[in-house]
């Protein structure tokens, strides 16, 4: 992906992006190959345009139904014992669940932002965030889920909230 400074005299601020970056896309000649709104983005008065090879991979056509998405904020006293168990305790056992699609985690780099009626802030922090593809919200009530869920004893360690969530109607 490569990030383009705006050009003098083209307005980035405008309701539709596309015209700003297809006059950033020709003043550098780079070829504007792209097929989804979502790819047409400015963030902080530059535009993004992911490279060709890129562009494919991030379709959004084929996503799940249903979510389950959990955050944490972990102690560091206990973070590369709380890692270990994760991957090699809770997350084989949460794939193990019936209803239980997939399963990823990740973690954040750099500065996160919040914001809450209008009021922002940003702190640096490490957040874990996982991402389960469920079949359906009944999936997180089965016995078996709810036998393995919670932090057990890492909890008086952990901040964390989790959500199920599905499309939004509209």
């Amino acid at each position: 992906m490569r990030i383009v400074p705006p050009l003098r005299g083209v307005s980035c601020a405008s309701a539709s992006p596309a015209p700003a970056i297809a006059a950033v896309a020709a003043a550098s000649q780079i070829s504007l190959r792209m097929n989804h709104p979502l790819l047409n983005i400015l963030v902080g008065g530059h535009s993004i345009v992911p490279e060709a090879s890129v562009q494919e991979e991030c379709r959004m056509t084929n996503l799940p139904n249903c979510l389950l998405i959990v955050t944490a904020e972990v102690d560091a006293s206990i973070e590369a014992d709380w890692n270990r168990w994760y991957d090699e305790v809770h997350l084989p056992d949460a794939l193990a669940c019936p209803g239980v699609r997939a399963g990823r985690r990740y973690v954040s780099s750099g500065e996160i932002s919040e914001s809450d009626r209008g009021q922002g802030k940003r702190i640096q922090t490490k957040l874990y965030t996982t991402v389960y593809e469920l079949d359906s919200p009944a999936a997180v009530e089965t016995r078996e889920f709810k036998a393995m869920r919670g932090w057990g004893r890492f909890s008086p360690h952990i901040r964390s909230q989790t959500r199920v969530v599905v499309p939004a109607a509209g």
